[in-house]
């Protein structure tokens, strides 16, 4: 196809011409008060609602819980978790070694070091 057919083509008819910008309209936009939406407050109602209700059931399901076992519910879980710290301490003590990061860090620098030895060898072969 030649050249000027396509620009022809191309061209936009008159009932295809995008709408322009008229500044009277953004003016008035502008100037006009702004609506704010009806259902932020109602939102807003609704969700303290439901997460007051939601604590309030919380709170009476641990109540009858202590008050029909009489095991504090808070006291057993506070064990629960100091007994498996008891026996997951020495980990933690030789992970807050600062040898250990050092190490870690070392190891990985030696890892990349040789990897890209290692590339630049197989590159050059």
């Amino acid at each position: 196809m030649e050249e000027h057919v396509l620009r022809r083509a191309l061209r936009l008819d008159a009932d295809e011409i995008p709408p322009r910008l008229d500044p009277a309209l953004i003016a008035a936009a502008a100037s006009a008060p702004a609506r704010r939406p009806s259902g932020i407050p109602l939102a807003i109602a609704v969700a303290f609602t439901g997460g007051w209700l939601w604590s309030e059931g919380l709170r009476a399901v641990i109540s009858a819980l202590v008050a029909t076992t009489g095991v504090d519910p808070l006291a057993a879980a506070i064990r629960v978790v100091a007994t498996a710290l008891v026996g997951v301490a020495p980990f933690i003590q030789a992970a807050m070694h600062p040898v250990v990061p050092i190490a870690i860090l070392t190891a990985a620098v030696v890892a990349v070091f040789f990897e890209k030895r290692g590339k630049a060898h197989a590159a050059s072969s």
